[in-house]
């Protein structure tokens, strides 16, 4: 299928973000040094659903008990996960095109259309001028309703398998398995929890980490090299102030080549007019499977 997307890049040495406005405001792809990080679906390339309200009726999918299209890339979606209509994102969030405002050569604002009930999704990225390698995504949720809202931001970025996520830990952490069975996927290194996503078992499991720092190796196929991704939140509350009593998670595919890695920002009730937001911060640098097994220790 032909790509027909409207894209807009933002590039600063050797990292380029690829923006997909009209598909929820996706960052689509996260490319350093010519290596593509993210996912997108190769069955949903150069589709678009309605501007205004995200409807798309009929969708190709490899996923037939997911209800919703999976585009791929990062995404902000709303917590906790029963907020969702019909078992699926809010169409005009995830799906609608959002209205783009340039805030300079390295920076983009992206803004959605109001759901049918009232919210407002903004997202801004942002590409460092002072550290090379890093980038920003502010989130933010209003509420344009008349009622109060009880929501708050989820940062959903696919990425590419293979690929090998780490946490933070103590002895206190737990991790929790949302659905599946991921011990096999589950191992302890140094003071870091990794999940391995090298595999098509799918599943879901959610932690309240010990930093507010997290790790993603990705192997560069036929060499020895890969990318190291670094993410982190400005905060970690404490887990009962978040939707789903922790602060990050991580999911893996069994019908695509994908896995995500979610930050969630702090639960707020939200009077008419307020905002809820969160701040996730990337920094990708060059690696290899040593040195990333060496910073977990």
């Amino acid at each position: 299928m032909k790509n027909t997307w409207k894209e807009a890049t933002l590039t600063r040495g050797d990292l380029s973000l690829i923006l997909v406005p009209g598909i929820g405001g996706r960052l689509m792809d996260v490319v350093y040094k010519g290596h593509s990080l993210l996912f997108t679906n190769p069955d949903l390339v150069g589709l678009t659903a309605n501007p205004s309200t995200g409807a798309l009726d009929i969708f190709p999918t490899r996923a037939k008990h997911v209800p919703f299209p999976l585009w791929g890339g990062e995404k902000t979606w709303l917590a906790p996960e029963r907020y969702w209509q019909d078992q699926g994102p809010i169409p005009a969030l995830d799906s609608a095109e959002y209205q783009v405002e340039m805030l300079g050569s390295h920076s983009v604002k992206m803004t959605s259309p109001k759901s049918p009930d009232g919210l407002v999704i903004t997202r801004t990225v942002s590409l460092s001028e002072d550290i090379e390698g890093q980038f920003e995504i502010h989130h933010q949720i209003t509420n344009e309703s008349v009622e109060t809202v009880n929501v708050g931001c989820w940062s959903v970025m696919m990425l590419k398998r293979n690929a090998t996520i780490a946490f933070a830990l103590d002895d206190a952490t737990e991790v929790k398995t949302d659905f599946g069975e991921p011990a096999n996927n589950l191992q302890t290194v140094g003071k870091h929890g990794l999940v391995r996503c090298d595999d098509d078992n799918e599943f879901k499991v959610g932690v309240h980490p010990d930093s507010p720092v997290s790790f993603a190796y990705c192997p560069i196929e036929h060499t020895s090299k890969g990318v190291l991704l670094t993410s982190s939140v400005e905060t970690l509350f404490e887990a009962t102030e978040y939707a789903h009593e922790h602060a990050f998670e991580v999911y893996n595919s069994s019908a695509y080549p994908y896995c995500e890695l979610e930050w969630h920002g702090r639960m707020g009730s939200l009077a008419p007019q307020d905002s809820a937001t969160l701040v996730t911060t990337f920094h990708v640098t060059e690696s290899d499977q040593e040195t990333f097994m060496h910073l977990l220790l």
